[in-house]
């Protein structure tokens, strides 16, 4: 690499009529936080910028496709359209104004950089899940665009030439569910693990010599063992059933070559005092935790080689449920290690002009502890909401925009669009058609960075958002107390007084989030909960129903 060097980063991703998805924008940053309730379309995030940015052939159908009212199946002409932002970041994060002229980007998307209004560099990639007809199924397709338009007319953005596998790999997204075990990652092709130990970096001659070494530990062990020996034996009987020659019959207790090898390896820990045990005698929590870490081996390892040869690597870490089968303390230390991780990543290394990589973390997490770690401004509250009727088409393939969920950052005017609450049954027709598939809900995201709160009010949810507090972002009904006491009082006032002879009602009453703030400054939190973000907040007001606010005016007093 001749010229400078910077960083890049993911900043935002749109997203069209991909499975609850009708049609939002994601702002991401660093380390980005996704909560809400379960269903409510966070871990269809992680899937969208895994297929947005993944280079694997993943599989695609119907399934991933949008339904809406009125479907009686899903119009082979509806598109799932996936946009993704990136732009150049120096070493201190901050967004740069262009690629620095011979840099290794540059390089690599050439004439796929772009300009956006202000004249400033960025790469825009398009992800299209649409119907073939020709082979009778969905298929995907990437493409650079030519512009980065406002939200409101970002389908109708003008597209540029095919982004090619290799433009794609040094921002690979790597995506770890919640079901991570290295127990089973070490078996599992296309693990972490698998990546890095299929190429162990040695030379012919010392692969030759290892090999030749097992070969001949195979053999002795074979011929030590009497029980070996005599298997061999009877073995050596096929020759004389299965083949008009005679065949060589080996067998190799221990694998023959260095891939097998490695494809076989066991991993033990143990603890002062202790006897070393296989991981898969240790709990779940122990082997998610070592899964992550060679993840962590995995990306340190691709960044020191983009470093020999003068490249660079953008880590994107899509992970959900980090929480899994950790305990409180040792959740909030995994969401720190990956803090200092996307940290570290900027670091300029020695006689290098700028940072190798970045590495940037997308976490869906139903966890008060990790999202009491973070500032708000780094959390995106996902809410599902009725599905509404179709959309009309602005052509034959892509459906007309729908501002329902545009960023606050959007300079064009929003377009008032009816409420789903505000239609009767919450936004579904009263008689929808006949034979017509349940639509999907829609998923809704709300940045807690772009809700208009006061700096006073973000700097007390910001200090005081603790990990019980932080409870309200995975319900959609919240009540707000004043302290512990009252927190613990009200479920049994309602369950032997209030509502002791509706015990549906009681069910929905004791769904509700109970928020101690452990004083009277309601409005913060309040603000936080019902500000709007266009027709979307967290959560619904009780008082909606005039039956809720006697109860709950009769339970308060």
């Amino acid at each position: 690499m001749t010229g400078g060097s910077s960083g890049v980063s993911v900043l935002e991703l749109r997203i069209s009529n991909f499975r609850s998805f009708r049609n939002v924008s994601v702002q991401l940053g660093d380390l980005t936080l996704l909560v809400g309730a379960n269903n409510a379309g966070k871990t269809n995030l992680l899937d969208a910028i895994t297929l947005a940015l993944g280079t694997s052939r993943k599989v695609v159908g119907v399934d991933d496709i949008h339904t809406t009212i009125g479907d009686l199946s899903t119009p082979k002409e509806r598109k799932a359209v996936i946009d993704v932002l990136i732009k150049p970041i120096g070493k201190d994060g901050a967004v740069l104004d262009s690629f620095p002229a011979g840099s290794y980007w540059t390089g690599l998307w050439g004439q796929g950089i772009a300009q956006d209004s202000a004249v400033h560099d960025f790469v825009g990639i398009r992800t299209t899940l649409s119907w073939d007809p020709v082979k009778g199924e969905y298929a995907l397709s990437k493409k650079f665009l030519k512009d980065w338009k406002p939200f409101a007319d970002w389908l109708g953005t003008e597209e540029a030439h095919p982004v090619a596998s290799s433009q794609i790999e040094p921002i690979a997204v790597s995506y770890i569910d919640a079901q991570r075990d290295l127990e089973n990652d070490l078996r599992a092709r296309g693990s972490f693990w698998r990546r890095l130990t299929d190429d162990l970096g040695l030379s012919d001659a010392e692969i030759k010599g290892f090999e030749a070494a097992l070969t001949k530990l195979n053999e002795e062990l074979v011929a030590k063992s009497g029980v070996l020996t005599h298997i061999h034996q009877k073995l050596v009987d096929l020759e004389d059933i299965i083949a008009a020659t005679k065949a060589g019959i080996n067998i190799s207790p221990v694998p023959r070559t260095l891939r097998d090898l490695s494809r076989g390896v066991d991993v033990t820990l143990s603890t002062p005092g202790a006897q070393p045990f296989p991981l898969a005698r240790h709990g779940m929590g122990t082997r998610s935790l070592a899964s992550l870490l060679v993840f962590r081996a995995y990306v340190e390892w691709k960044r020191k080689q983009a470093e020999a040869t003068g490249d660079s690597v953008h880590a994107f870490l899509a992970l959900e449920e980090p929480e899994a089968h950790l305990h409180p303390q040792l959740q909030a230390a995994v969401l720190c290690f990956l803090e200092e991780q996307a940290e570290k990543s900027r670091t300029t290394k020695n006689n290098h002009q700028g940072p190798a990589g970045h590495l940037q973390v997308v976490v869906a997490t139903h966890s008060p502890n990790l999202s009491a770690w973070v500032e708000s401004k780094n959390i995106v509250f996902f809410k599902s909401v009725p599905g509404l009727p179709a959309l009309p088409l602005a052509d034959a393939n892509l459906p007309a925009p729908d501002v329902t969920n545009a960023p606050a950052s959007t300079s064009a005017p929003a377009t008032p669009v009816p409420n789903d609450a505000a239609a009767p049954n919450g936004g579904v027709p009263s008689n929808p058609s006949v034979g017509a598939p349940a639509p999907r809900r829609s998923t809704r995201c709300i940045p807690l960075s772009a809700l208009k709160l006061s700096d006073e009010d973000r700097r007390k949810i910001d200090r005081y958002l603790d990990v019980t507090k932080s409870a309200l972002l995975f319900g959609g009904r919240v009540l707000l107390v004043e302290g512990i006491a009252e927190a613990l009082l009200l479920p049994i006032i309602a369950k032997k007084y209030v509502l002791k002879d509706s015990p549906e009602q009681y069910r929905i009453f004791r769904s509700a989030v109970f928020v101690p703030i452990d004083g009277v400054d309601f409005l913060p939190y309040a603000r936080l909960l019902l500000t709007s973000f266009t027709d979307a907040r967290i959560a619904e007001q009780l008082g909606e129903r005039q039956r809720w606010r006697d109860r709950i005016s009769f339970v308060s007093s």
